[in-house]
């Protein structure tokens, strides 16, 4: 049941359609309100006005027979826009009423069956409401960059711990679990098979994906430990394992805030921060690229400079760094012109909090319903009782389902005609660098336009060698050490006791894993997992393996536990943030306007594709 608070800044009516009764007042306003209402097509542009009657006083059967045909073209009006999908509503800007859960939080009329097992899918304490909106007098206008503002109690500020669903249970047997690397090789092999994405998820939303991680985690590292993998592998600072509860559970600590905050861009210290800046107009620190600005070059060693530091992994994601730094000296430039005699401070920040605000519309409009399909996320709902925790299972395990969409080459496309160009493989796009790079030749444009059209692998256990053979190993780095990502991700989820698959499986969704059959549905996968784990180890199934291999989640690029894992994740950081775009009491102007940012107009803005080469839609399917 919902009750309806009115909310000060977001008019908002419900989306389907629920009328509000004025003391059943027939009169000629009370028509014209509810005709007002109904034709609400954005939250901001409400106008109630009775002068559309011309002041006649209508009969009670004129006034019931406006009302009936009322109904029936909201019905046809409500059946138009949440229609089929697939024949192109999408492709229509939906005002964000859809996505504002008002009256009670306890749930919303279209959340998933499995939500109801899960104690933590609605991270809302009891009581709480969606009424509340940020209190504009003690929200800061410019957040600090190190996330101290975005919740009202300072929750999830850099160096928060990570949340714990539940800890890994002691094994029942008394054998030890598989080593990693035999895991990896006997489970997650590439192998011959190459099998593109099912949903038509494409490299684009990888990447996008692996910048939004590089926002909102990062484990602190120890120096010069290493994980215990297997013989003959990796070198890896393992996680800061210096803190213990009272179980003497190690804790781990993230070196990011808990926000979409563009930290990625921007960075998440003041120190950081304030190394990108020109202090000139807003702008910040830039390189010469072939096809328009790069990344500035870090002050020391052949490295480019961001706000997070792993922005050289790969040469797509530098791109996708440098896409969003052209976005945000464009729009300083645009506020500089607009309104001149705004201060170097004033337009910098102003450009921060719009990049900031697109990139929270391209997650929760484009990039999360292209993954999870589209009813997979409870209404957004500002709860300052939601802690923005960053869950240790999710930065683990869940969240890395990207590894497995991860492509061997990646596709250049000419950003005027579309056509292809040619190939880089991963092992070419290692360590992207000012100094025998590839995007000061290449520019951004073709691998960006690449990425649009080219599927990724099918999110399954299968990961190709580049990353289970060669991480971050480029062919003419000498002495780079082959490392492998699978193992890495194994080892790391046991330290960090998270727990196995079938224990989160049945915390989740109260569903049982009593056989191999019971993940997939699929023989060559059910094969590869009994290879790795032995004919009975389905109990020892490691979270992040057994998330690759269940079955997908009807119209989800991911199954059922991954989708409620990541779902309840991204709401919970929604949730709390008092600058989130759709209630940030400094935002309430030009709402309207950045909820109709797309991934599209974004490229579009700062590159030279063609635009016809970016057709209308969802930009991160195919």
């Amino acid at each position: 049941m919902h009750h309806h608070h009115h909310t000060p800044d977001l008019h908002v009516t419900q989306r389907h359609g629920h009328h509000h009764h004025h003391h059943h007042d027939c009169s000629c306003q009370a028509c014209c309100h509810q005709r007002a209402q109904v034709n609400t097509t954005s939250p901001s542009s409400y106008k109630s006005s009775s002068s559309c009657c011309g002041g006649y006083n209508w009969k009670v059967w004129g006034c019931l027979l406006f009302f009936l045909l009322l109904v029936v073209g909201t019905f046809l009006l409500v059946f138009f826009l949440v229609g089929d999908d697939s024949k192109g509503a999408s492709k229509r800007h939906h005002d964000y009423a859809h996505f504002l859960r008002k009256g009670s939080s306890s749930g919303s009329d279209d959340d998933d069956d499995h939500s109801k097992h899960s104690s933590f899918y609605h991270p809302y304490k009891e009581g709480g409401s969606c009424s509340k909106l940020p209190d504009k007098s003690k929200t800061p206008q410019w957040p600090h960059h190190d996330g101290r503002d975005n919740h009202e109690d300072g929750l999830g500020a850099i160096h928060s711990l990570f949340g714990r669903h539940y800890f890994r249970p002691r094994s029942n047997s008394s054998k030890p679990l598989p080593d990693p690397r035999w895991i990896s090789n006997h489970t997650c092999a590439q192998g011959s098979f190459r099998g593109l994405n099912s949903k038509g998820l494409n490299a684009l939303a990888v990447v996008f994906g692996q910048l939004l991680d590089h926002m909102l985690t990062e484990t602190e590292k120890v120096d010069g430990t290493q994980l215990k993998v297997g013989p003959g592998v990796l070198k890896d600072a393992r996680s800061s394992l210096t803190l213990l509860d009272q179980d003497d559970i190690p804790q781990q600590q993230n070196a990011l805030s808990s926000f979409i905050d563009a930290s990625a861009v921007y960075g998440s210290t003041a120190q950081l921060a304030s190394r990108l800046r020109t202090y000139k107009d807003g702008l910040m620190k830039t390189s010469y690229g072939p096809d328009g600005d790069l990344l500035p070059h870090a002050e020391t060693g052949n490295a480019y400079l961001a706000g997070d530091s792993r922005n050289g992994a790969h040469s797509a994601l530098t791109a996708m760094h440098a896409l969003w730094l052209r976005e945000h000296n464009r729009l300083a430039v645009k506020f500089k012109h607009d309104t001149p005699g705004k201060t170097d401070e004033e337009l910098y920040q102003t450009a921060r909090q719009w990049v900031t605000a697109e990139i929270q519309v391209i997650v929760y409009k484009e990039f999360l319903p292209a993954l999870l399909g589209k009813d997979a996320l409870s209404r957004a709902c500002y709860d300052p009782h939601v802690e923005p925790t960053i869950f240790n299972s999710w930065t683990t395990a869940a969240y890395r389902f990207g590894h497995s969409a991860v492509s061997e080459h990646w596709e250049m496309r000419h950003p005027r005609t579309g056509r292809l160009t040619g190939s880089w493989t991963l092992r070419q796009m290692y360590h992207e660098r000012p100094e025998g790079g590839l995007l000061k030749q290449a520019g951004i444009s073709r691998i960006l336009l690449g990425m649009r059209w080219q599927k990724c692998e099918e999110i399954d256990v299968r990961i190709i060698d580049g990353l289970r053979n060669h991480l971050l190993q480029s062919p003419d780095i000498l002495g780079g050490k082959p490392s492998d990502l699978v193992s890495r991700n194994i080892a790391r989820g046991r330290a960090h006791k998270i727990p196995d698959y079938a224990t989160m499986r049945w915390k989740l969704h109260g569903t049982p894993v009593n056989s191999w059959e019971d993940i997939s549905t699929d023989p060559e996968i059910i094969r590869r997992l009994k290879s790795g784990y032995g004919e009975d180890g389905y109990q020892e199934l490691d979270l992040w393996v057994g998330l690759l291999a269940e079955d997908h989640a009807h119209g989800a690029a991911v199954g059922p536990t991954a989708r409620i894992l990541i779902a309840e994740q991204v709401a919970r950081i929604r949730d709390s943030d008092r600058y989130f775009l759709l209630w940030s009491p400094w935002l309430v102007h030009d709402r309207d306007l950045l909820w109709s940012t797309t991934m599209r107009k974004v490229l579009l803005d700062n590159t030279d594709i063609n635009p016809k080469a970016l057709p209308e839609g969802n930009i991160f399917l195919i």
